[in-house]
């Protein structure tokens, strides 16, 4: 299996959320955060960091976002994952 992986991509009314998996060391930590790339693309960065074990675990990070600018703005079509080349892909506001 590939990692990052997404697990699940949905919305809720006006929220947006985004569960990926991710290895890294066991004793890390994440920073996340958020940029758009070209006109529809969400890409999500995580940083990780923190003191060092001899060993790598599976992580879950949970995105969650206000969609209510849409409105105003692009329509998000598309997420990456510190911009690899793994897509997914973002539901259509109802």
């Amino acid at each position: 299996m590939e990692y990052p992986k997404f697990i699940e991509v949905k919305r809720d009314s006006d929220t947006l959320t985004i569960d990926v998996q991710v290895i890294a060391n066991c004793c890390h930590n994440f920073l996340g955060e958020a940029e758009v790339v070209g006109n529809d693309t969400l890409n999500l960065v995580y940083t990780s960091y923190g003191g060092f074990c001899s060993c790598a675990c599976m992580f879950s990070l949970r995105y969650k976002f206000d969609t209510t600018f849409e409105a105003d703005y692009h329509i998000l079509n598309c997420v990456t994952i510190n911009g690899s080349e793994i897509t997914g892909v973002i539901p259509k506001k109802d």
